[in-house]
């Protein structure tokens, strides 16, 4: 295995909208059901992703020439946050996770207090990764429906 860490471009994207199918399915139909996995493609993935993969905001996971991991930074409330971090389902368990987190901090500003992320409630997968890799539980919003509400996390940067 040996992965690269680089910016997305827009010639990713057919890899990225191919990698997002499978890896967003396969993380939330089992939790959430594929009329969830299918509403978060159509509205967060595809076309929605190009200013922020021009901006270098959209970091990409190589192997070879395979593309197998992708993460997203954005912001919330002028605080950074790491929107998406899906790794393709063959490859998890890694560290392709680790390093596209490490390479969305190398991106921020060094005086960055912290980054942000958030999973739906029923992730528990997700949950147990960000907390290994030092995201704290910052606060709750329960959904609609149970497990569909989210759990907001921070990994301090700064101490």
């Amino acid at each position: 295995m040996d992965i690269t860490i680089r910016a997305a471009t827009l010639a990713d994207r057919p890899a990225i909208d191919q990698l997002a199918d499978v890896a967003v399915h396969d993380t939330y139909d089992p939790v959430a059901g594929p009329a969830y996995a299918q509403d978060l493609l159509d509205t967060w993935w595809g076309s929605a992703l190009d200013p922020d993969i021009e901006a270098g905001q959209v970091l990409v996971a190589i192997d070879g020439e395979e593309l197998v991991g992708v993460a997203h930074l954005g912001e919330w409330d002028e605080e950074p946050v790491m929107w998406k971090l899906y790794i393709s389902p063959d490859r998890r368990s890694q560290g392709i996770g680790v390093m596209l987190v490490d390479g969305l901090i190398d991106l921020l500003p060094p005086e960055t207090p912290r980054l942000l992320t958030e999973h739906i409630i029923a992730n528990e997968r997700a949950g147990a990764f960000y907390q290994r890799e030092g995201f704290e539980v910052t606060g709750t919003e329960q959904g609609d429906e149970p497990g569909l509400g989210f759990v907001w996390r921070a990994r301090q940067l700064q101490t």
